[in-house]
């Protein structure tokens, strides 16, 4: 063989290994830059793309949130409307008026807590009238008047939660009983005074002390009785005419007085 060819053998193997040392190192490159594709910028491998199917499952969630929302508003909507509703319910008590004349039972309408009943009888000098509260087993409740002569006074019913359902009258002339809200009695404010004449309530504000009481005369009783703790408190009870100062719960309430003839009370 020539030199020549031996040359260019030789040559030509050179030339072989150039190239195939550039193709290895093209080759390491192309699988470095899809490796540092495929990480992420802290060399954590990246989380894998959402399919669509994912993205609609996640999506979903959120529509039945808003159905949620959507139904407790509705309710909440619904028991406002019932609230309001109770709150304009009629009163416990409702102005009514009864008449009649001699003994008789009277059956109450629209009474279902405490009350006044306004009466006034007519008759002789020496004739008996008197009213009883009957609950509803047809049993005394309270004897709330039981005078001799005409009369005319005011009284309360069920300011001891019992509820009477009807009335005893017993009479020999005319009667007539108007039945209206224990908010309508007169107000004694303190300090202050009030004055008045015969059976009466009166309500009383809170924070007196001590009450001043003048009332009553000869041989009649008179009698004075605050509601308004946990039982009924007998201040004052007496035959003839009276005139002291007693304690009072501060919780105030309401003072019934038992009189024939004119009273005073004051609140300090």
């Amino acid at each position: 063989m020539s030199k020549r060819k031996i040359l260019w053998i030789a040559i030509g193997v050179v030339v072989v290994v150039i190239v195939a040392a550039a193709a290895a190192s093209s080759s390491r490159e192309s699988s470095e830059g899809e490796v540092t594709s495929a990480s992420s910028p802290t060399g954590q491998p990246a989380a894998p793309a959402a399919s669509s199917s994912t993205l609609a499952s996640i999506t979903t969630p959120q529509t039945s949130t808003q159905q949620s929302t959507s139904s407790i508003t509705s309710t909440t909507e619904t028991s406002t409307t019932k609230l309001t509703t109770t709150t304009s319910a009629a009163p416990a008590v409702e102005h009514k008026s009864y008449k009649g004349s001699g003994d008789d039972i009277v059956t109450l309408e629209g009474l279902d807590g405490p009350a006044l009943l306004r009466i006034k009888a007519s008759g002789g000098e020496y004739t008996h009238f008197a009213v009883t509260s009957l609950g509803s087993d047809n049993e005394p409740i309270d004897l709330l008047v039981n005078t001799l002569g005409p009369y005319e006074g005011t009284v309360a019913v069920a300011l001891d939660d019992r509820v009477p359902v009807a009335l005893e009258v017993k009479a020999s002339a005319a009667w007539t009983i108007e039945q209206a809200p224990l908010s309508e009695a007169p107000r004694l404010e303190v300090p202050g005074t009030i004055e008045g004449k015969g059976d009466s309530v009166v309500a009383l504000a809170p924070g007196a002390k001590k009450l001043t009481i003048s009332g009553g005369k000869a041989d009649t009783h008179f009698a004075v009785t605050q509601y308004g703790g946990l039982f009924p408190d007998l201040l004052v009870n007496e035959i003839g005419s009276y005139k002291g100062t007693v304690r009072a719960n501060p919780e105030g309430g309401y003072l019934v007085i038992k009189a024939s003839a004119s009273w005073t009370i004051a609140a300090e």
